[in-house]
């Protein structure tokens, strides 16, 4: 159940680049339909996620944007998250139609350098670009335990800036710990639903997105996944 928008403040958005949520005023819908054309960031509403394909723009279904496997939305900003400068943090509140299938949740809108996505039922998968060594790393993050099709959770993968990358779903820390090769690997996201462009396309929903351009301690990720718990967790 989402409970009103207006009622909670997210924690440490003084370090976030993008905060996507429901609040009415962030989105553009296409003419005659719930169709979101736009998709604005809360924290700069100039900054659009939008889609040019009328084919291809997620429903709002009143409670979460529904990705049909075809729809993303994509803003051009060019976030690239330096790992070496401070890390970087993605959190998201998602829910996949089956998490057998390997959906982008987020990545680059321009090109397959980076992404995040689902690997299978067995973990987050992260694609990253060195470009001093014009080089590009994957690794995977295994979940403790697999997920449940049709379920809402909240997901948060955070990097420190020694390039060692850590995944939270529900709040619960997860215990691997891969690292990049080095902490020059980025990773560059300004894509909801996919990555570069039409490839990957997410089948579920989604209710809120935050890109920080630091790497949250476990303590920050805990209030983040708890903002979000009673945000949309009736209480």
């Amino acid at each position: 159940m989402l409970n009103t928008y207006m009622s909670y403040n997210p924690p440490h958005l003084d370090q976030a680049l993008v905060w996507l949520n429901l609040d009415p005023g962030l989105r553009d819908y296409t003419a005659g339909t719930s169709n979101v054309h736009n998709w604005k960031n809360a924290l700069n509403v100039d900054e659009v996620y939008t889609q040019t394909n009328s084919a291809r723009r997620p429903l709002d279904t009143g409670s979460a944007y529904s990705f049909d496997g075809g729809d993303w939305l994509g803003s051009g900003a060019g976030h690239i998250l330096d790992t070496s400068d401070g890390g970087w943090t993605v959190a998201i509140r998602i829910l996949k139609d089956d998490w057998a299938d390997n959906d982008a949740f987020i990545g680059d809108d321009t090109s397959n350098d980076s992404f995040i996505r689902n690997n299978s039922n067995i973990g987050i998968f992260l694609k990253g670009y060195s470009s001093s060594l014009s080089a590009i790393s994957n690794k995977g993050l295994a979940w403790d335990s697999t997920l449940n099709n049709s379920q809402y959770y909240n997901l948060i993968i955070t990097c420190d800036s020694s390039g060692e990358n850590f995944a939270f779903v529900d709040g619960t820390k997860q215990a691997a710990t891969p690292s990049w090769p080095d902490n020059t690997y980025d990773i560059l996201m300004d894509e909801v639903g996919a990555k570069n462009g039409n490839a990957m396309q997410l089948e579920g929903d989604i209710q809120e997105v935050f890109i920080f351009n630091t790497h949250l301690t476990d303590t920050q990720c805990v209030d983040i996944d708890e903002y979000l718990k009673r945000k949309f967790i009736a209480v």
